[in-house]
């Protein structure tokens, strides 16, 4: 990609309020209401006008090159408040993507609550189910999400929530509205005995859980193309146990991630959620590893890792 002096491009420059048009017309100085809003106006400016039927396309797809990317992300920083990353519209790389990360942390920045059914409805439609008002009642079932999905659920909820549900817990309350309602009230009464405003994550994975990670990296660290990449690291680090762990670090990274997202441990592979679910992992290991179940993969996955003595 051609590199452009990013900071020579102030945001003062690109406020929505602010900047005149060739015509000597000023822009409203209303702030769009959404995200999304925000950055279609951008881009028709920009004369690229974004149809419904294209919001998942990339914006290389779309025509936008890479200079027009930076005035995009300068406009976005201006319209939220606040520096935007010089690779935001890179890790969310269309404006569907973009926009609902940016409404997402436009709702955090203005300290919005967030409710349970809103959470519920956010993991449904990353899981591809959206939901409509009239669905809120029907089963999980019904709705065709499927048991592996009901898991990433449950944990999504969890970590929301602060403190480990059942692992029956979607079959104890087996529709959107009923779920939603029993951990609003779970909300609730963590709020009368701690005092405090909203929940926090989890310190550690239940045991359960812990066990599904484990079993999942075992099985990716065990296919061929992985092993080959474990036994070129031991050949050529022969001799320096510290350097090969050092080195074989990466690939544990690489394979972590996808396998926590996948469980519904952490949302993405952007750099902070995966930095906070490897941590998230490390500590549960600490404290479980003397489960009897957890001890016994971990030694199976220290094994693939070329890790054991």
């Amino acid at each position: 990609m051609i590199q452009y002096d990013i900071k020579s491009w102030t945001v003062s420059h690109m406020d929505l309020g602010t900047q005149s048009n060739t015509n000597g017309q000023h822009k409203t100085t209303e702030k769009a209401a959404t995200a999304l809003e925000a950055l279609c106006e951008i881009m028709a400016e920009m004369k690229h006008p974004v149809k419904d039927d294209v919001l998942g396309l990339g914006f290389f797809n779309l025509g936008i090159d890479s200079l027009e990317m930076v005035r995009i992300r300068n406009q976005l920083s201006a319209w939220i408040g606040r520096e935007l990353p010089a690779t935001f519209l890179l890790d969310f790389p269309s404006v569907q993507e973009a926009a609902a990360e940016l409404q997402k942390q436009n709702g955090k920045a203005d300290g919005k609550k967030t409710s349970a059914l809103e959470v519920i409805c956010e993991v449904m439609a990353d899981m591809q189910h959206p939901l409509s008002e009239d669905q809120l009642s029907l089963g999980f079932f019904v709705l065709g999400i499927d048991s592996l999905e009901m898991i990433r659920i449950k944990n999504k909820l969890s970590q929301w929530l602060g403190e480990e549900l059942p692992a029956t817990f979607l079959l104890d309350y087996p529709s959107v509205r009923e779920l939603a309602v029993e951990v609003d009230k779970l909300v609730v009464k963590s709020q009368d005995v701690n005092g405090t405003e909203a929940p926090t994550e989890a310190a550690i994975l239940d045991l359960d859980l812990l066990v599904q990670v484990q079993e999942k990296l075992k099985k990716t660290f065990s296919l061929p193309q992985n092993q080959k990449k474990v036994s070129a690291l031991v050949s050529k680090h022969t001799g320096d146990k510290a350097a090969y762990t050092k080195a074989i670090e990466a690939l544990v990274a690489e394979v972590e991630g996808p396998v926590l997202v996948s469980l519904g441990i952490i949302d993405d592979l952007e750099a902070a959620n995966l930095q906070k679910g490897r941590k998230l992992l490390a500590q549960s290991l600490k404290k479980l590893r003397r489960k009897e179940e957890v001890a016994k993969i971990e030694q199976e996955l220290q094994a693939l890792l070329k890790l054991a003595d």
